[in-house]
């Protein structure tokens, strides 16, 4: 189980022209919305806490397993017609497994909008969602489930890195990073 906080995409684009010509500029976003959801109280969410969760809690009995959910705004701040060129999501890690082995965390694209609401989960183990929170079983709660229950994500991860210690910056990147923003940008 890890905990994040400070969600930041960072994004290179270059902006094309009429005439040809272009000017590259870095664009840093911090995230619109986060969320957390539980497949183990799957009526439970975490829209307002101060860290998301993610990863799976092995209880000797159960795998618990908890989904981060961020969105970034990057329709809203990034002009049309324009190609990214470079594209990276950092987290900041405040807890890692407590066993020291690396954990790989896998960025997916969600295929569905989600909801944060003002459920405050402050120890990561959830609390009944609130109206628009998502959960693991709505994406809108009180009445708009998800296609399929944790999540109707592209099963293709955008990035993978293993994730292993506390207070640390993380940083997910790779081509397939960059094609998700351009299609975000471009539908």
């Amino acid at each position: 189980m890890n905990s994040f906080t400070q969600k930041t995409l960072i994004f290179s684009i270059v902006f094309l022209t009429a005439i040809g010509a272009y000017a590259q500029n870095i664009v840093t976003l911090e995230a619109e919305q986060d969320n957390t959801i539980f497949g183990f109280f799957v009526n439970d969410s975490n829209g307002a806490g101060p860290e998301m969760y993610s990863g799976v809690i092995n209880d000797n009995i159960f795998s618990l397993e908890r989904r981060a959910l961020i969105q970034f705004p990057i329709a809203d701040n990034i002009p049309e017609n324009v190609v990214i060129t470079d594209a990276y999501i950092e987290l900041f890690c405040t807890k890692a497994s407590a066993s020291g082995v690396d954990s790989d965390y896998s960025f997916h694209r969600l295929l569905e909008s989600w909801g944060e609401g003002d459920s405050f989960s402050p120890n990561g183990q959830g609390v009944p969602a609130s109206d628009g929170d998502a959960t693991w079983v709505r994406r809108f709660v009180p009445d708009i489930s998800w296609l399929v229950e944790g999540g109707n994500f592209n099963e293709i991860a955008s990035a993978s890195i293993p994730v292993n210690q506390n207070n640390l910056f993380y940083q997910w990147t790779g081509t397939q990073i960059i094609d998700d923003v351009q299609d975000m940008l471009d539908n």
